[in-house]
C-alpha cells in the first residue's frame, strides 16, 4: 500500500509541475486527464518491474521517480500548448468542424482504451 502512495505523489508532483510549468492547460481542464495518463502507467510498469535503486521505508523510489518524470514529460511534449486548440464555435467551415470532431472522437476512443488496457495490466500484475 505504500508503493500506491509513492507512486500517487509523484504522478501528483509531476502532473502539477508540467502543466505549470509548461503551461499546458490555460484554464487546468486537462489536468486530471494527464494525470491519469501519468498514474496508470507508472503504476503498473512498477508492478511489473523489479524494484531498482535505493530504498527509503521498504520502498524502492528512485525508479518511481524516474517513471513518473519520462512518462510524464513524454506526455507533456506530445500535448501541443493550450493556444493551437480550437474551440469548437470558432469553427465555420463545415468540412473542418466534421473532421474535427472525427478526430476528438477518435483521440477519446484511444483514451478509454488505453486506460481499459492499463486497468487490466495493472489487475493481472496484482494476482
Amino acid at each position: 500500500m505504500e508503493i500506491f502512495f509513492t507512486i500517487l505523489f509523484f504522478s501528483l508532483l509531476f502532473t502539477g509541475i508540467i502543466t505549470v510549468w509548461f503551461e499546458k492547460e490555460k484554464n487546468y481542464r486537462g489536468i486530471g486527464i494527464f494525470f491519469i495518463l501519468t498514474f496508470l502507467p507508472v503504476w503498473a510498469l512498477a508492478l511489473l518491474l523489479p524494484p531498482v535503486g535505493p530504498v527509503y521505508a521498504g520502498i524502492a523510489w528512485l525508479d518511481i521517480f524516474i517513471m513518473a518524470l519520462l512518462i510524464s514529460l513524454f506526455i507533456g511534449a506530445a500535448t501541443p500548448p493550450h493556444y493551437y486548440k480550437i474551440k469548437k464555435q470558432d469553427v465555420t467551415d463545415v468540412d473542418y468542424a466534421l473532421k474535427y470532431d472525427h478526430f476528438s472522437r477518435s483521440t477519446s476512443l484511444f483514451f478509454w482504451a488505453f486506460v481499459t488496457g492499463l486497468l487490466f495490466l495493472i489487475l493481472i500484475a496484482k494476482t
